[in-house]
């Protein structure tokens, strides 16, 4: 029986759905350029940020069985400024 293939989400956030944007796709590119599969980005509903009137933008990518070499890539990406990730496994 094979085993389920391991998912790492990557959420990424941001007060600009542009930028947010951006850095999914790099993450994305990234990714593929590296040999792994990825599911996304899936845009997620925004909410309300501490700052008012303003709204944070959420877009979640799924790595599919991820090498490790990759992995070690992904934590020295440069995403642009004003975005934050999180990773879980």
């Amino acid at each position: 029986m094979p085993a389920a293939p391991v998912r790492l989400k990557i959420y990424l956030r941001s007060l600009d759905h542009r930028v947010v944007d951006q850095a999914a796709i790099r993450l994305t590119e990234i990714c593929e350029r590296g040999g792994g599969r990825v599911e996304g980005p899936i845009p997620l509903p925004s909410a309300a940020s501490a700052v008012e009137g303003m709204r944070t933008h959420v877009r979640k990518l799924d790595l599919v069985d991820p090498a490790p070499p990759l992995l070690a890539q992904l934590q020295h990406v440069d995403l642009p400024h004003g975005v934050e990730i999180e990773m879980a496994g």
